[in-house]
Parts: C-alpha cells; sequence; structure tokens
C-alpha cells in the first residue's frame, strides 16, 4: 500500500480506462455447451463419493430439466425459484431453469419461512425448484404464494403435497430435452434475482443479466487462469452472489465443484482436511470463514503440499495477518481481495496480496476490473482528490439492472454517471466512504449510512431495527455493528413498553423473521435508549456499551455469544 497523498492532484484518466472487449452477445448456457464439448468426459460435479456429474452428463441433465420446465409453461420472463440444500441436483436444476430461459430466485433453507414467502412473493415466482429435504417448507409456501403453482422436486420422484402436484426426476428424466444447441434465452434476459437486505424491513431483489455475468465469468477466468485443471471448493449459499462463478463460472471454464453437503458447511474442521486431502485448486470465502478453518485444522501431515493455489476473499475487513496465514498453511495460494457488490455483478474490483504492512489500517479495496469503474467523489459528483475521502459509486457495464418492482429505489442508487464516456452511463452509490492511494488502488472508510457487513454478508441496520420493534412489547430498539477481538458482530439494544420481554423471548420472536446471520447477540434491554441532541439514537454511546458487554462475553465459534 502506497502513502496517500497530501496534494490535490485529481485521479489520472487511466484509472478509468476499464473498458475491455467481452462476448456481450453470448448467454451463460452457451459457455456451459462450450465446456461439455471441450470437456464433456471431465468431472463437473464432485461430492465426497466422487464424481457425481461428467460436463457431458451434467448438460444433458440439465436439458431434461429445462425440458420439463418448458412444458410447465417457464421461458423469458418466468422466475422460478430455488429452495435447496447443497447437492449437485440443485446445479443441474439452476442450468435447466437458466437453459429454459427463465431466471431463478434462490431462498436460503436456512430462512425463516416468513423471509422466503416475501421474496418468492415480490417477485410473482410461479415455479419452484425443490430438494426432497425441503419438500414439507415448499408445501407451506405454496399455501402463501398465490402464485407458485407447480413444484419440482430436483432429487426424488413425483408426489403430492397439500395444496400441490410434485414433479419429480421421473417426469423430467421422461421430457423432451433441450438440444445442446438449444438456447432459451438472450443476453439482455435476467439470469437471476439475488436478495440483499433492505432498510425498510423489505429485501431488495437485485436483477442480473446474462450479459454482465458474462462479463465477470470471462474477467476471473482470464486474469486468475481458471481452467479445466482447477476444483473449486463450494461453501457459498445458493442465496450469495459468489455461488454463481462458484458453480456456473467455474464450470464454464471446464472446471469442476467440490460439494459439500450442508451439515459440513458449518464444520470448518471439515473443510479444513478437505483442502488438506483433497484436489481443492480454489477457495472464495469471507475473511471469518477463513480465519474459523485456518484456526480448526490441525497439524498438517507429512505428505503432498495441499493443491490450494486461489483464494479469493473480501465483503468484510480482512486482517493484515490472514493472508500470511493462509500461505503458511497452504504454500502454494495467492492469496487475493476481491469485492464489490451485488448491484455490480459478483465482484467489481481486486487486489492482489503479495508483501503486507503490519501497519496497514487494512487490505487495500485494490482497482476496478474490466468493464467497471470506480469513482471517489464529493457531494457534486465531483472526483476527489488523490488521498482526500469521499462517497464511493461505481460505473460501467458490470452494473446490474436495479432492484425488481421498486423503481424509485433503483432511481435513488442508480445514478446517471457524468463521467461515463458512453450515453446513458449509470453509477450505482455504494455507500462507502473510500478514497485513492496514490498508486491507483482504493482505500476503503467504512460506510456512510447504516449498511454494514457482518461475516460477509450485507446488512441493514434498519432491517434489523424493524424486526426487533415487531414484537408488541418493543417501545424502540437500536443496533449497532462492532469489533472485537478481531471478530464483528451485531449487538442489539431495546426498550420495552409496560410489559417487559426477555432477551431470549425476543431472540426467538426475531429468528422466525430473520435469518441467523442477522440476528443480534447479545440482545440488551434498557429503560431508555441514549439519544443525541439532534433526537438520533445515540449510536457513539451504544457502540461503546456494546464493546463492554462484548469484552465480557467474548466472541465464540466465529461469531459473538448469546450471553442471555
Amino acid at each position: 500500500m502506497t502513502a496517500v497523498a497530501t496534494g490535490l492532484a485529481r485521479p489520472p484518466a487511466e484509472w478509468f480506462d476499464t473498458a475491455r472487449p467481452w462476448r456481450r452477445d453470448v448467454v451463460v448456457p452457451e459457455l456451459l455447451a462450450e465446456a461439455a464439448r471441450r470437456h464433456g468426459a471431465r468431472p463437473a460435479l464432485v461430492t465426497a463419493q466422487g464424481t457425481a456429474y461428467t460436463h457431458a452428463e451434467l448438460f444433458t441433465a440439465s436439458g431434461r430439466t429445462a425440458g420439463l420446465l418448458r412444458e410447465l409453461g417457464a421461458g423469458p420472463g418466468s422466475f422460478i425459484g430455488l429452495l435447496s440444500d447443497h447437492h449437485p441436483e440443485a446445479v443441474r436444476g439452476i442450468i435447466g431453469a437458466l437453459r429454459a430461459g427463465a431466471a431463478y430466485v434462490p431462498v436460503d433453507p436456512r430462512w425463516p419461512t416468513d423471509r422466503m414467502a416475501r421474496v418468492l412473493n415480490q417477485v410473482g415466482c410461479d415455479r419452484l425448484l425443490v430438494d426432497r429435504s425441503n419438500l414439507a417448507r415448499a408445501a407451506e409456501l405454496v399455501s402463501r404464494i398465490p402464485t407458485v403453482q407447480q413444484l419440482v422436486c430436483l432429487d426424488g420422484p413425483s408426489t403430492d403435497v397439500p395444496g400441490a402436484h410434485v414433479w419429480g426426476t421421473d417426469a423430467a428424466d421422461a421430457s423432451e430435452p433441450l438440444s445442446h444447441a438449444a438456447v432459451g434465452c438472450g443476453p439482455e434476459d435476467l439470469a437471476y434475482v439475488i436478495f440483499t437486505s433492505g432498510s425498510t424491513g423489505q429485501p431488495k431483489g437485485v436483477m442480473v443479466r446474462h450479459r454482465t455475468i458474462v462479463n465477470a465469468f470471462e474477467w476471473v477466468n482470464r486474469e486468475f487462469a481458471v481452467t479445466e485443471s482447477d476444483r473449486q471448493l463450494l461453501v457459498t449459499s445458493w442465496a450469495f452472489d459468489l455461488s454463481v462463478h462458484d458453480t456456473l463460472g467455474v464450470l464454464s471454464a471446464g472446471g469442476s465443484v467440490r460439494i459439500v453437503p450442508d451439515d459440513d458447511l458449518v464444520n470448518p474442521g471439515v473443510l479444513a482436511r478437505i483442502l488438506d486431502t483433497e484436489e481443492i485448486t480454489c477457495l472464495t470465502a469471507g475473511p471469518a470463514a477463513i480465519s474459523l478453518i485456518l484456526s480448526s485444522a490441525g497439524p498438517r501431515a507429512d505428505g503432498p503440499v495441499p493443491s490450494l493455489r486461489l483464494v479469493l476473499t473480501g465483503g468484510d475487513w480482512i486482517p493484515v495477518s490472514m493472508p500470511g496465514a493462509l500461505r503458511e498453511r497452504f504454500p502454494r495460494a495467492e492469496v487475493v481481495s476481491a469485492g464489490g457488490a451485488t448491484e455490480a455483478t459478483i465482484w467489481s474490483n481486486f487486489y492482489r496480496i503479495r508483501e503486507v504492512d503490519p501497519s496497514w489500517p487494512s487490505i487495500p479495496y485494490g482497482t476496478p476490473l474490466q468493464n467497471s469503474r470506480y469513482y471517489v467523489l464529493d457531494e457534486n459528483y465531483d472526483h476527489q482528490p488523490i488521498g482526500e475521502p469521499g462517497d464511493l459509486y461505481i460505473g460501467g457495464e458490470c452494473l446490474s439492472e436495479g432492484y425488481f418492482g421498486d423503481r424509485a429505489l433503483t432511481a435513488a442508487k442508480f445514478l446517471p454517471d457524468p463521467h461515463s464516456p458512453l450515453a446513458g452511463g449509470r453509477m450505482y452509490h455504494t455507500g462507502d466512504r473510500a478514497r485513492w492511494l496514490t498508486d491507483g488502488n482504493l482505500e476503503f472508510l467504512g460506510r456512510r449510512d447504516d449498511q454494514v457487513k457482518v461475516r460477509g454478508y450485507r446488512i441493514e441496520l434498519g432491517d434489523v431495527q424493524a424486526a426487533l420493534a415487531t414484537h408488541p412489547a418493543v417501545s424502540a430498539a437500536a443496533v449497532v455493528a462492532v469489533d472485537v477481538a478481531g471478530e464483528r458482530g451485531l449487538v442489539g439494544y431495546y426498550a420495552c413498553r409496560a410489559d417487559a420481554v426477555v432477551p431470549g423471548e425476543l431472540r426467538a420472536h426475531i429468528a422466525k423473521l430473520l435469518p441467523e446471520y442477522m440476528i443480534p447477540s447479545p440482545l440488551i434491554p434498557l429503560q431508555h435508549i441514549p439519544m443525541t441532541a439532534n433526537g438520533k439514537f445515540d449510536r457513539v454511546e451504544l457502540a461503546r456499551q456494546a464493546k463492554q458487554a462484548l469484552h465480557v462475553h467474548g466472541p465464540e465459534c466465529g461469531r459473538f455469544c448469546v450471553g442471555e
């Protein structure tokens, strides 16, 4: 990292010159078809039991799933929900949905049913791909989502559940498969809608087209030489956009994906063993997950050096000591800070972490990838001088289409880009603060608003506060994010009406509304939540109190203790 400048130099024009041609007329299924033709006999999806699908087998099987979905009426403009644990059939379903021309909308099985229903209702999903282990929840969702008329089971036979018929693998295998050459979608069609936390309590659905996904895939696979020799360890949820490249992007390069069952995903010791003993070459994970894997790994036995050669990490603060610890355990690994926003299609900036100065406050954000433009601007949307803090914006052709069904929010966050060389260019207001360093890298300076990242998940504090406030006994609620001993977590405060509510009861209440990673811990009752002179919650004082509480309870197992 180069020291910040103290002068008033503007960032040079070449820092924004990231334009590069890519195959903008190609869609994701075409990339996978090419991989199946070139590498048909090579493994595509791998489990602990061995190869589940070769590239040729996976493309043929996904064609049958696509054929069934077409028979059921899916096509361009359709939205197909995905409710599935981690297993190979989920990947077959995703590819099948894309080949049918539809966009897929993943929901995480760990989410409360209320959150799943809100997400699927918001986009008007008409079909739902589901695995056997989640059929009961799917049946509950059908009763709450009027538009969902059809369920397709990915790993079991046709059956019936209350309120719906379920088409199974027998129906898919009996369907007329799409030919390898058939393309059911175009580059401007949506490929997926992935939901992120919303400040009003309503999740935001980010719409991403095939065109921008292909741009990201081409850049990552070329920049880091991802080929048919690579094997990706998949550790991210289908509802997290990193899973898009970790599956479809790696497969498009002819590589293979190691699928880890959900029970093992929460066991860092198992993941460490897989990295030590199997031929895994690529890992994408947040800093907190990597720290857990490293701390859970025992002494490495004598034998071959692990195959891991590439680690992409980011989405949260990266401890300056972590890259060295990774390389000590995995000597072949290149460690890369890769970040961006769901609104900018998976990744939009990167920094190759080589020598690290222990005095650095953080690992740099780095520089933009192809067809991404980063700006540090003042309140008039002018460039800040090098070294001067400003608001961070992302421009370029990496941007998503905005938020599903929310034109007002899309207009507020995706602004006309006054610096774009292209007519009609847009820029996304990230809400981050940043500054340019003299070597052309960006340094992250924190959030402008109440959006934070915890264990790699982007969270709007207002979303969590809104959930706390739904309890009838709660009169006010505030949430802060704090860092203690290298761990970041949420701490919730609440004041009660006449009837008090104990923290455990409140935690159980919001567990019905929020995924686990958004639940504050601890929850602390106060007689009154401290306020500033202008009538806002005093977050400085709340953060001070939170750090005191966490010093008492301490972090445990990669997340903060419940403490109640």
